[in-house]
């Protein structure tokens, strides 16, 4: 992941934090990865200095989340996206997962909390209603956020 953060004018003894340590602890996400690799590169603008209380709601986190930079597959590859999110979901444990990026989780079961929710949505059936939407010439979509 490469990134080019806003420090602001000046630097707060925090501001540096936020891209770079506490954003890269969080690439790791839901995901089985070889390996992640984090660059930041900061730069002076004329702006706030970023970290609490003047960095705006969120800082980088919404972008640093994995699901929300996962490229698509290209459409002749005719793989859902659900099922590529399935495909890399860390297994199932119980007893501690070390990720590539510092962090260590307790616990976690992705494929199985993903499934109940394709399940309460019908997702096979919400994909067929797409299909037929788009037969209509109406656009019909779906986001996922894990």
């Amino acid at each position: 992941m490469k990134t080019t953060a806003n420090l602001g004018a000046y630097l707060s003894t925090f501001a540096p934090a936020v891209p770079t340590y506490l954003y890269a602890t969080l690439l790791n996400g839901v995901y089985e990865w070889p390996a992640i690799h984090a660059e930041v590169t900061g730069v002076f603008t004329n702006t706030n200095a970023g970290g609490p209380p003047t960095a705006e709601p969120g800082g980088p986190r919404p972008a640093t989340c994995s699901s929300a930079w996962w490229t698509p597959p290209p459409p002749r590859s005719r793989m859902d996206p659900a099922d590529i999110r399935k495909k890399n979901f860390i297994p199932k444990f119980a007893d501690g997962y070390q990720t590539k990026v510092a962090l260590s989780y307790d616990s976690g079961n992705y494929l199985g909390a993903f499934d109940k929710l394709l399940g309460m949505l019908d997702y096979k059936k919400f994909r067929a209603d797409q299909a037929a939407a788009r037969a209509q010439g109406r656009l019909m979509g779906i986001g996922f956020s894990t």
